[in-house]
């Protein structure tokens, strides 16, 4: 388990290395035990808040994600309201349709640092807006919950405020209890995130702790693809880490309007 800071201000909790979720293996969970996420498709991130507001946005893998995302460093500090705290979640980007769209984010980073553009009295203003969407809550002030049930996790990460929903908010978590009473099951669910833009679903074990670095059982990801006939058209080759196989394709698909 990693747990150093990758930038070490003073009174910013240690780096939390993710946990991960397995794959379904096609077949969605179901059982009391059981809570679904919608599962987003961003960059995962951990937000890790000093009690005199500094924050450290730190990636999957350990990198530093803090000044590439700096308009969410307020918003999240806001959440703890002058106490240390550490998130777990997902940057993605909204499309005008109220969608989440990767593409539109990995828009924005191609073009970091040269995302700004410059307008009247010379102030930079993002091109491409940004949401921190938060999943778990991993530490409260100098509670350490990482041994703590999920279901006792997401209870205090929905008791949180959120004074700024546009930059910061929840991913949505629906107990199985939930869907019974509601007259639901799983894959009606399945469908409805679907039908939301959503990349599918991950059922979480309500009892579960956080397991740093951890590809658990627990968390089980049920994601959605589609199929669809294209042509490929023109290849491009790989560089760098991609030397040796594709680095891109140009495909065509027939478009029936």
């Amino acid at each position: 388990m990693a747990a150093t800071s990758r930038r070490g201000p003073s009174g910013v909790p240690p780096w939390v290395e993710p946990m991960l979720a397995k794959p379904d293996g096609g077949r969605l969970p179901s059982g009391p035990h059981l809570s679904y996420e919608d599962k987003l498709d961003g960059y995962r991130c951990c937000a890790r808040v000093a009690a005199d507001g500094t924050v450290v946005l730190t990636s999957r893998n350990g990198r530093d994600f803090t000044d590439e995302f700096a308009v969410l460093v307020t918003p999240l500090a806001q959440v703890f309201g002058g106490q240390a705290g550490m998130l777990d979640g997902e940057i993605v980007v909204y499309n005008a349709h109220g969608q989440v769209d990767f593409g539109l984010l990995q828009e924005r980073r191609g073009r970091y640092p040269r995302h700004r553009r410059v307008v009247g009295g010379g102030e930079p203003v993002e091109t491409v807006d940004v949401r921190f969407m938060a999943f778990d809550l991993l530490r409260l002030g100098g509670n350490d919950l990482l041994g703590r049930p999920y279901e006792e996790r997401r209870g205090q990460l929905a008791a949180l405020a959120m004074p700024d929903p546009y930059r910061v908010g929840l991913v949505r978590s629906v107990t199985y209890e939930h869907l019974r009473t509601e007259r639901l099951t799983p894959e009606i669910l399945l469908q409805r995130t679907a039908a939301a833009g959503y990349e599918g679903l991950v059922a979480k074990v309500r009892t579960s702790t956080y397991q740093p670095g951890a590809r658990s059982d627990a968390w089980l990801k049920h994601p959605l693809t589609a199929k669809t006939d294209v042509l490929i058209c023109a290849f491009r080759p790989g560089k760098g880490g991609l030397t040796g196989s594709l680095g891109g394709l140009l495909l065509g698909a027939h478009d029936p309007a």
